[in-house]
């Protein structure tokens, strides 16, 4: 019984990123006496009130962040500025953890900075990495009432590049938000209208090639297959390929991977990848052409 006892707290502990919570050790099976016994031990190491670090004290940045939820009950999510880096939006060096708690009257504690808010509603709560977070959507509400605009918009254009905003999950969300301090910006950024996705993919190609046109880029080939991939435009004898990244296959961290790796792939063989946004097209064609004109010119450079 006390070899399954320890092989179910080492397989919790795992899935959890070496952090453990007092209730899930009771709900496992573990007495209150063989708890005190394995802190005395140092088997488990307190990290926060009701919270262990099991086996030895260093914890990872997911296990930092883990031990915040779990130190804030069974309802609790990271939230505002922490999730934000845990969905790769912005940099966070602070040593205090985001957590937000479907209650009123929550306590703070030591290096948290618990925030409440109304029950959350299934769509607004997702798992990254196995730690409850906050939905992208929701993420970027919250981080509207405690970073400056600028950062948000940064925010924003950071999950259009990896392709994991979804316009419709934010416009839902702020319906569903009234009285939010979060909206005032967040919706000014989205009045934008180059945020707006265009209506379908051959509108984005249309605006592409005429952006091409205006800027005198030479035409490259479309939706042709390289090294067994179809890739959106290639210029194939100067090995550069310009990918249009919409929103229509948006919205999933496994087609953001997908795309990684090909790329990946296509640069083993020696291409070029550059990531093309509808924001980009709108709002730095300039930059942009340079951007394009810059990998021609190397291209040739490394032929001669």
């Amino acid at each position: 019984m006390r070899t399954e006892l320890h092989a179910r707290l080492v397989e919790l502990a795992t899935r959890q990123h070496g952090v453990v919570s007092h209730e899930q050790l009771d709900g496992i099976g573990f007495k209150p006496g063989a708890i005190k016994r394995m802190v005395a031990a140092k088997r488990l190491i307190p990290k926060h009130r009701g919270v262990y670090a099991v086996g030895h004290g260093k914890l990872s940045r997911l296990g930092s962040l883990i031990a915040a939820v779990l130190a804030c009950g069974e309802d609790a999510v990271l939230s505002h500025r922490s999730a934000a880096w845990l969905w790769a939006l912005r940099p966070d060096n602070r040593t205090r953890v985001d957590v937000t708690v479907p209650r009123p009257g929550q306590h703070q504690r030591k290096g948290i900075h618990v925030h409440t808010s109304q029950p959350f509603d299934p769509k607004d709560i997702t798992q990254i990495d196995g730690i409850p977070v906050t939905s992208l959507a929701r993420t970027l509400l919250d981080l509207a009432e405690v970073v400056p605009v600028d950062h948000l918009a940064k925010c924003i254009e950071e999950a259009e590049r990896k392709r994991v905003y979804n316009q419709k999950a934010v416009e839902d969300l702020i319906q569903r938000s009234p009285g939010r301090r979060g909206l005032k910006p967040l919706t000014a950024i989205l009045a934008d209208a180059v945020l707006v996705d265009p209506a379908t993919r051959k509108e984005f190609e249309r605006r592409f090639q005429k952006f091409l046109r205006e800027y005198r880029l030479p035409r490259p080939k479309r939706n042709t297959l390289v090294e067994g991939y179809e890739v959106d435009n290639v210029w194939l004898k100067d090995k550069l390929i310009a990918e249009l990244d919409g929103f229509d296959s948006h919205g999933t961290r496994r087609a953001f991977e997908e795309d990684r790796v090909r790329d990946e792939k296509l640069k083993l063989a020696e291409y070029d990848v550059i990531r093309v946004t509808w924001r980009r097209l709108h709002t730095d064609p300039e930059d942009l052409a340079n951007t394009l004109r810059r990998l021609l010119k190397k291209s040739c450079h490394h032929k001669a």
